[in-house]
């Protein structure tokens, strides 16, 4: 109430922001939805593409969450639209995972590949703009994961769809260590084996999980290819299975 008396408009749209998110986290999605309006109608009244992103891609979130994936991918696309404008790459990264998520939900799998493509460019772009430094690389990345676990998880179920021997599938697993690796260097991989990475308290039951799944999943990918390419005659048909 004190930031519309005093027509302090950038903290209501805080406000309003904080306020969706947190009945969003209590399943009131209805009082979610009326906020994340709300802040819709007051951005563009700013004119603030930044906050029209930022709104968007959180309520196209939420739309993915209740199971709305047309949806979902039309409001997360307009946040895509306007961080490309803008040159926001934090919101790209994200609008652009939310996306890929549901863009996979519905078996877009091309689709959905793409976007955490984009997503993870724009994270490595990011990376690089802020200059993040060695000692901050791992915290860096914990915040911003999520389009290399959705691109991983992406390949992977790709490969077992396809099974073994088929020619599509060749690629899949390996491309899926790259990305792991390229993530920052073996860096994720690192976090995803040692544990270090806390992320639980970030994550639904569900989210953590998958997250278990995915570190057991690319572990003992990772350690059958290294083990079959130290042998003095690796068996190709095992490399590409």
């Amino acid at each position: 109430k004190l930031a519309e008396e005093n027509s302090f408009k950038p903290l209501m749209l805080l406000a309003l922001n904080n306020l969706a998110i947190v009945s969003e986290a209590q399943a009131q999605y209805a009082r979610a939805e009326t906020c994340y309006q709300q802040g819709l109608r007051l951005a563009e009244r700013l004119e603030s593409k930044e906050a029209l992103a930022f709104l968007w891609s959180n309520l196209g979130n939420m739309r993915r969450l209740q199971g709305d994936y047309v949806q979902a991918i039309e409001f997360t696309g307009r946040a895509i639209q306007i961080a490309r404008q803008i040159g926001n790459l934090e919101v790209l990264s994200k609008a652009s995972t939310r996306a890929g998520k549901a863009l996979a939900a519905l078996g877009q799998l091309e689709q959905a590949r793409q976007n955490f493509a984009t997503a993870i460019q724009a994270v490595e772009q990011l990376r690089r703009q802020t200059g993040v430094g060695e000692g901050d690389r791992q915290r860096f990345l914990e915040a911003r994961i999520g389009p290399y676990y959705g691109m991983i998880e992406l390949l992977i179920a790709q490969h077992q769809a396809a099974g073994p021997q088929t020619q599509a599938s060749r690629p899949g697993l390996v491309e899926a260590l790259e990305y792991a690796q390229r993530a920052k260097g073996r860096v994720l991989l690192d976090v995803l084996q040692s544990g270090k990475a806390d992320l639980a308290k970030a994550m639904t039951e569900l989210e953590a999980e998958q997250e278990r799944k995915l570190t057991r999943d690319l572990t003992g990918l990772n350690s059958i290819l290294y083990r079959e390419r130290l042998k003095p005659q690796p068996d190709e048909n095992r490399l590409l299975e």
